[in-house]
């Protein structure tokens, strides 16, 4: 009997469409961002990056083009929310980079060896910085556009890995967050006549004196929008600081937690993920209590808007509640609402 020619024949692969994902791979803060110029907000699942409105709950995917995927651990937003960028895991990673307006894929930078931590974008969409897993060690500032390397510093032994990364306000400074270490870092960039003739330097202007927090890792750090020469930050024991730059912590509350996870801020407020699905509202300049957020108040509160439940949540009830997810991670969508 003759073999059939058919069954030498391959089939053509199926186009197969991504067409909705249900879940998320963030692991700490450094998986959320979001924009309160805008309803989008970004969030890692596996190898894709989900770009979500919330206003009308649509979602975009986005995936490293014309190679096999790397699982991502990271995700940046630009404040006006037009680039989004990811940084992958293992080892020669990516930082991945796309319009979020077109969903085109702008380009990949490739600088680090085993993992990106975090990424940040500055106030102004063009630079782009990235921090390598504790191997690696590395701060890494890119010229995205120009897919430039412009400027690479070893910032922390294994030892003392950073954990959270941002741009001051006026682009002139990098705030890294980590084990036992709060810094700022200056960026001065040299006169040229174009991008790719300037050369730039990044180096340490001080580490932040933190006084009785010093041995305190902190794991989440923001420039607020409405100074140039503050950050807020908080460490993992659960105590919220604001510090000037290059001074020492000026202000300072202890958030009453088991343990904290991330924070975000707004123009009024700022928010920190805390353990047992708790988020915690302060003032932003003062540090004053404003409120609280948690899942099972907001289920008891299911009838009206979860933000405008504003009731001040006792120790007790806290206590009589079932144990909950941490919330591991938060954003402000827009100026007045709260993602986790």
């Amino acid at each position: 009997m003759k073999r059939s020619r058919n069954l030498n024949k391959q089939h053509a692969p199926y186009n197969l469409i991504l067409e909705e994902i249900i879940g998320l791979t963030t692991k700490n803060g450094n998986g959320l961002a979001a924009s309160s110029s805008s309803s989008k907000c970004a969030y890692i699942a596996g190898c894709v990056v989900v770009l979500c409105d919330v206003h009308s709950g649509t979602q975009s995917h986005l995936m490293a083009p014309n190679r096999i995927p790397k699982p991502l651990s990271c995700v940046a937003l630009s404040r006006n929310a037009s680039i989004v960028a990811a940084g992958e895991s293992g080892p020669q990673p990516g930082v991945l980079v796309w319009d979020c307006s077109t969903l085109a894929f702008r380009c990949e930078l490739k600088g680090h060896q085993y993992g990106v931590a975090c990424v940040a974008l500055s106030p102004d969409g063009k630079h782009l910085v990235s921090v390598g897993f504790p191997r690696d060690g590395c701060i890494c500032l890119w010229d995205w556009r120009n897919k430039i390397l412009a400027a690479k510093v070893k910032a922390s032994p294994v030892s003392s890995h950073i954990a959270s990364i941002d741009f001051s306000l006026d682009n002139k400074f990098i705030v890294t967050a980590g084990k036992d270490q709060l810094s700022f870092w200056k960026v001065t960039w040299s006169k040229g006549s174009c991008a790719r003739t300037r050369s730039v330097s990044v180096t340490m202007q001080r580490n932040v004196d933190l006084s009785h927090h010093k041995e305190s890792s902190f794991i989440a750090v923001t420039s607020p929008s409405w100074t140039n020469s503050s950050s807020v930050n908080h460490n993992q024991a659960g105590t919220l600081c604001t510090v000037h730059l290059g001074s020492s912590v000026i202000n300072s509350v202890d958030l009453e937690v088991e343990k904290c996870f991330a924070l975000s801020t707004s123009t009024r407020l700022v928010a920190c993920a805390c353990n047992n699905g708790l988020v915690k509202l302060f003032g932003t300049n003062s540090l004053k209590y404003a409120g609280e957020l948690c899942y099972a108040e907001a289920r008891r509160c299911k009838e009206s808007d979860v933000v405008d439940c504003k009731t001040d949540i006792s120790q007790v009830e806290l206590k009589s509640w079932p144990k909950l997810p941490d919330a591991i991670a938060c954003q402000f969508s827009t100026l007045e609402k709260l993602g986790k």
